[in-house]
């Protein structure tokens, strides 16, 4: 009998002991460091008498019942028993094992549906100091935005149809009236609504979590009318903007977003971030961190829709450097995590402005 190892093995220390998942199958098992060791010898197919004449003759009866003990476990399969490996010939393959891990290992959402168990649950996650719904530099000069918003006029037929991604951008300013509607629109709390026990929740225009609403969005200007050019950060309790650095410039922004043309050349971009604190306070499980993703992709629909309506060109990439990037906005890259950057400006036309779907 040919024995191996199955490829879908992650292993990892968690507390006192060693544990390794087959994420393929959802098995979880704490070994030892002699387990790990005899899983390497099945690295490729091998003979099961041939790895037990490789043992000294007084642990061939051991090393044999601890393989036929992973056989049975799932972690070894026979070439009379081989299973599929998600890897091979798989898109999974170009992606690697981390991302097929997080993959499979936050399927199949643990939803509760009795509405007893859900209430006692909220109940007792509520006991706990929930994270403050603003984040707020209150050391920093601060600029109030205009209260009067500009009209969105256009149809939602029209916006969904005109949107497109632009990358070329006129040296026409952007009024700050239009840049303060945006941020609004898209960031800002239309209204608050009672949610016993977890208190007074946001209602915004995009959907979120749970309520959650974990992003938040730094705003990169270059070219906004009334407005210094640098980083701010964008209140939205107060709807202003802080003013974190004067030196944050054009050349700093291409660079972080690996020179993306669109990134370099906007009146403004908004860098958007995650606030995990505000999001695990309600969701305790690993298929949470789906929820950000998800999110952020509302907002930048939203963001999308607004700008076209405002007749300006809008964009959203995730290509961006995020150690670097968070490092430049001064967050703890343990808690708040780079999610995304959008940004707007006039188009050039369309023949000049690099329009794609």
């Amino acid at each position: 009998m040919k024995l191996r190892r199955v490829n879908h093995l992650m292993c990892y220390w968690k507390d006192d002991s060693l544990r390794i998942d087959d994420y393929q199958s959802r098995r979880q098992l704490r070994i030892s460091a002699s387990v790990i060791l005899l899983l390497d010898q099945l690295t490729n197919w091998t003979d099961l008498d041939d790895l037990l004449a490789e043992q000294a003759e007084d642990q061939r009866a051991v090393v044999e019942k601890a393989v036929l003990q992973l056989r049975d476990l799932g972690l070894v399969e026979t070439d009379e028993n081989q299973r599929h490996s998600l890897l091979a010939d798989s898109p999974w393959n170009d992606w690697g094992p981390a991302a097929l891990y997080y993959h499979l290992s936050s399927r199949d959402a643990d939803y509760v549906s009795d509405r007893e168990e859900r209430r006692s649950m909220a109940e007792a996650l509520a006991l706990a100091e929930p994270p403050s719904q603003f984040k707020e530099y209150r050391d920093y000069p601060f600029t109030y935005l205009p209260r009067t918003h500009s009209k969105l006029d256009m149809s939602l037929n029209d916006a969904l149809m005109r949107r497109r991604t632009h990358r070329d951008f006129s040296d026409t300013p952007v009024p700050l009236d239009i840049l303060s509607t945006i941020l609004h629109i898209t960031f800002a709390p239309m209204a608050f609504f009672e949610a016993p026990p977890f208190g007074m929740l946001p209602l915004k225009t995009s959907p979120s979590a749970g309520a959650r609403h974990e992003t938040e969005c730094y705003v990169a200007a270059f070219n906004v009318k009334d407005l210094l050019p640098g980083l701010y950060h964008y209140s939205t309790e107060r709807h202003g903007l802080s003013r974190l650095r004067s030196d944050f410039s054009r050349d700093l922004m291409g660079y972080l977003s690996y020179e993306q043309r669109q990134c370099r050349n906007s009146a403004f971009s908004l860098i958007t971030t995650a606030s995990l604190e505000r999001l695990s306070y309600k969701y305790k499980h690993q298929r949470a961190y789906r929820l950000w993703f998800y999110d952020i992709g509302h907002i930048g629909q939203t963001f999308a829709l607004v700008c076209t309506a405002l007749g300006l060109g809008p964009f959203q990439t995730a290509a961006f450097r995020d150690a670097e990037i968070e490092r430049e906005l001064g967050v703890e890259s343990s808690s708040e995590y780079a999610s995304y950057i959008l940004g707007a400006g006039y188009p050039l036309n369309t023949a000049q402005s690099g329009l794609t779907t």
